[in-house]
């Protein structure tokens, strides 16, 4: 398959899926190298596999459009001790609505 593309001659590589089943790491080390390959099945075309650009989100924060507020390593937790021999789910349920008050 060829496509001429704003004078560019593009050229997409075919892939049977025989060969991707068999040489799965060499086909997608191919791709993190940044070509696209098109998958077929007998003969005939079924898949695209592109390289994958920055996640949208990365982009985003590149912009300065967002930002991070918390990671997962900036959450903390406090484990109190078991007051009064109760029981985990007692403390819980009293530590969000008050003791004696479910």
């Amino acid at each position: 398959l060829v496509l001429l593309l704003c004078s560019t001659l593009f050229i997409m590589v075919t892939v049977s899926l025989r060969e991707l089943n068999q040489k799965t790491a060499e086909v997608m080390a191919r791709v993190e190298r940044g070509e696209s390959l098109e998958i077929t099945r007998n003969g005939r075309r079924i898949a695209t596999i592109v390289p994958s650009g920055p996640h949208p989100l990365e982009q985003l924060l590149a912009s300065g459009l967002v930002s991070v507020v918390a990671t997962r390593n900036d959450l903390t937790f406090e484990i109190e001790e078991n007051v009064e021999g109760s029981r985990g789910l007692d403390a819980i349920l009293d530590d969000r609505y008050g003791a004696g008050r479910w």
